[in-house]
């Protein structure tokens, strides 16, 4: 009951200003808010800061380096916006150069569209001492290689993990730190506590379910379609597979499970191919292909469940890429699929006789930045030459 307050309503007229100061700040959040927070922020998800501390807690067991010298702290940062010290958010907005007329907008309350917004802005004083503290030498987070980030902390909206060597000169500095913001932002003192993912889509977008989940949950759902009354057995007259398929099959479309989960971590995977210069790229690429492009990438050796879960999505996105011709030099003509003939293929062979390692950029003519037709007529079938004739090539870039 210590923790229940009165939840203060705002008016229609204060929810259309504050949205619109909503609008005006997001665009900017992503530059000013720490890349370790990922709640809020546009083109940040939160599960990559699950997947993130994932393989950092999976370093502390296996890692012959991070496991004999690290630590982890899980942390909960128990605060409502009431209970933020204005003194203190007025002080951050304004050094983090927000003009004065936009910091005086004041009375952040419960059900205000900016107060998640600000509350992401007040954590940025917690990583401004964790990252000073780094700077000066003092405190130490993990590091896999000499080219990957230091990660010494990740915030998920108003829960935390800190990372530090366990030492206790390193605790002490720690300690400090969170003193230090808690008495700055006038929150409950910090409380350490263990933090249970009740979403399963939060799970399935980050791990692989083992199959007999699967198999649980979807017999689950079977019982609660089939079954009228609690605690009744009633036939199921359609197996759950024939229940996924499409309406336009005469199903009823639902998901199964196993493979909504692995489309959840392509989704993943396809980040990391999208986002290359996102936190959680640059940790995975320091840990398992510093040398090479994500698709070529390995499972490695003792690698945590997340980078299994990653490439078994990566298995799914592999099949529904597709590239297209830029100038063609890191396109091979016949082991690439890269024509799009009612799913992605290779073009046919026309001839017995062919050059394996040929690229497509070899097929466009250097001079009009066109097809060769001459020697499209040689090597591919009409089918094909139309096909491809409908590509066009952009030499100016290279393939994507």
């Amino acid at each position: 009951m210590a923790n229940l307050r009165p939840i203060s309503l705002c008016s229609v007229l204060y929810k259309v200003i504050s949205k619109i100061l909503v609008k005006r700040v997001q665009p900017y959040l992503p530059e000013i808010v720490s890349e370790t927070q990922s709640a809020f922020v546009e083109e940040r998800l939160i599960t990559d800061n699950i997947l993130i501390a994932h393989e950092l807690v999976h370093s502390l067991k296996v890692h012959p380096r991070v496991s004999s010298e690290y630590m982890a702290v899980k942390s909960d940062m128990s605060k409502a916006f009431d209970r933020v010290e204005w003194s203190y958010l007025r002080s951050l907005l304004l050094a983090l150069g927000f003009h004065q007329k936009w910091v005086n907008w004041r009375g952040l309350r419960q059900g205000d569209p900016l107060s998640p917004f600000m509350f992401v802005l007040c954590t940025e004083g917690l990583s401004h001492l964790l990252n000073k503290a780094q700077s000066e030498g003092i405190l130490d987070g993990i590091q896999f290689s000499d080219n990957g980030p230091v990660i010494h902390h990740l915030l998920f909206a108003d829960d935390s993990l800190f990372l530090c060597k366990a030492s206790k000169e390193k605790s002490m500095v720690l300690q400090e730190i969170l003193r230090i913001y808690g008495k700055a932002t006038g929150g409950k003192e910090v409380l350490l506590k263990s933090v249970a993912l009740a979403m399963p889509v939060f799970a399935m977008s980050c791990f692989k379910l083992p199959k007999t989940t699967c198999e649980n949950l979807e017999s689950a759902m079977a019982s609660f379609w089939w079954n009228s009354e609690e605690h009744s057995r009633k036939i199921h007259w359609k197996s759950w597979d024939k229940l996924c398929l499409s309406k336009d099959l005469g199903s009823l479309d639902f998901r199964n499970i196993q493979s909504f989960d692995q489309a959840l971590l392509a989704k993943q995977a396809w980040r990391l191919v999208q986002y290359p210069d996102c936190l959680l790229d640059k940790l995975m690429k320091s840990r398992y292909y510093d040398e090479e492009i994500f698709f070529d990438a390995s499972l490695s050796q003792r690698p945590s469940f997340a980078w299994r879960s990653i490439l078994f999505g990566r298995d799914l996105l592999k099949k529904g890429l597709i590239k297209r011709v830029g100038n063609g030099k890191s396109m091979l003509v016949w082991l690439d699929k890269w024509l799009d003939d009612e799913g992605v293929r290779a073009p046919w062979r026309k001839n017995q006789f062919f050059e394996v390692g040929l690229k497509v950029s070899s097929l466009i003519n250097p001079r009009t930045g066109y097809w060769d037709s001459d020697l499209l007529q040689d090597l591919f079938l009409p089918h094909d030459i139309s096909l491809i004739k409908a590509l066009k090539p952009m030499v100016s870039i290279e393939d994507f």
